[in-house]
């Protein structure tokens, strides 16, 4: 399948700018990144390139919309291109995300093998971190769990390895519906079933915990289904959004008939915890 490769630039850019334009991007549709000191390269299906849709994007945060070049990139090595700008992540001391290609001398009690390619979740992004972070302060042990949007499926191996006995991996994308069902082989994983879809696929399981780390769009449009297939008692934790989203999902949530929890934020990034009543 045909790529475009998108080099934006972004010298000078402000931190927090660098840590949305991703995010933004993803919402239009681009599938992968990887960052130089001076450049953002973020790629699309060919066919679903917009430059006027990118203009738009960098004009909403005051970069210049000619700031950017774009090339097609047919049969591109992808993981090649990570192991270039893939690098271990190391999650509040427990938990190491690593590539099969990296050596670490150090060991710590939980440990995820990935091969990134194109998809989502290396662990390096905040709302990544806030999710695993989550993981570790809840218990899931002999639970039923839903990874909604799994991207790589880092959540979903994490929850198996926390000793979750029922696991549900499902993404929109066929690529990391792949990369997912790839990874939790590499890990040994044998409680997850992963489906290409969403919630709105799941029909005949009802969880204890749905986790979703996808954008805030995406999750208001999937509150109806995760309400759907959540267990009386149980909590929905959903990342992928600022933190001044928060209360907008706050209360698209409680519309839906979910009980606010709790809420976490990382450089600018938010997790909400809600609970469906008895």
């Amino acid at each position: 399948m045909s790529y475009t490769e998108v080099a934006l630039n972004t010298a000078g850019v402000p931190e927090f700018t660098m840590e949305l334009l991703p995010y933004l991007l993803e919402e239009s549709g681009y599938e992968g990144f990887h960052s130089t000191s001076d450049n953002l390269y973020a790629y699309i299906k060919t066919a679903s390139f917009d430059p006027v849709r990118l203009r738009q994007i960098l004009i909403s945060q005051n970069l210049p919309d000619t700031g950017f070049s774009a090339q097609s990139v047919p049969d591109k090595n992808w993981n090649e291109e990570w192991e270039k700008n893939f690098e271990p992540v190391v999650i509040s001391e427990k938990c190491l995300i690593r590539a099969p290609f990296h050596e670490m001398p150090v060991h710590y009690p939980f440990e995820i093998i990935i091969e990134p390619k194109m998809s989502f979740g290396t662990g390096h992004h905040a709302t990544t971190t806030l999710m695993v972070q989550e993981l570790f302060d809840i218990d899931v042990a002999g639970k039923s769990l839903l990874d909604a949007g799994c991207g790589t499926g880092i959540l979903a191996i994490l929850s198996e390895k926390l000793g979750a006995s029922v696991i549900t991996a499902v993404d929109t994308d066929e690529w990391s519906y792949r990369n997912s069902l790839e990874n939790a082989e590499i890990n040994n994983c044998k409680q997850i079933e992963v489906i290409l879809g969403d919630a709105a696929t799941v029909s005949s399981q009802l969880y204890d915990v749905i986790l979703a780390n996808i954008n805030l769009n995406v999750l208001k449009a999937s509150l109806g289904n995760f309400f759907r297939i959540l267990k009386p008692g149980g909590m929905l934790i959903m990342s992928g959004i600022l933190n001044s989203d928060v209360s907008a999902l706050q209360h698209e949530s409680e519309m839906q008939g979910f009980v606010f929890m709790t809420s976490k934020v990382l450089d600018n990034w938010a997790l909400v915890r809600f609970k469906k009543l008895l």
